[in-house]
Parts: structure tokens; sequence; C-alpha cells
């Protein structure tokens, strides 16, 4: 079984090149539609700040 798939690999070596470019290009393709921000979103300061903090 994987004597003949190696035998294949080599004798299609073009094909197997091919289709390796078009499954990279693929998945470059589909990283780049990923939402992922560069900038974390913190919700902001909640409760009073205008209290002096107690010592430790």
């Amino acid at each position: 079984m994987i004597e003949k798939l190696l035998d294949a690999s080599i004798r299609f070596r073009w094909g197997v090149v091919i289709l390796t470019l078009i499954i990279s290009a693929y998945g470059l393709s589909e990283l780049m539609k990923l939402p992922i921000d560069a900038v974390l979103r913190t919700p902001g300061i909640k409760g009073a700040t205008d209290r002096p903090v107690a010592p430790d």
C-alpha cells in the first residue's frame, strides 16, 4: 500500500507539488479571513475611583 503511494507520488511529482501549492494557497486565504484583533478590548474601570486606597 505504501509502496504504491510512494511510487505514484514519484511518478506524478509535479501533480503533488501543484496540489500542495493549491492547498497552501487555500489555507493562506482562509487565514487572512480570520478576524484577529491586534488591540485588546478591555472594559472601562467600573466603580468609584475617587475613594482613597486603604493602607496595607
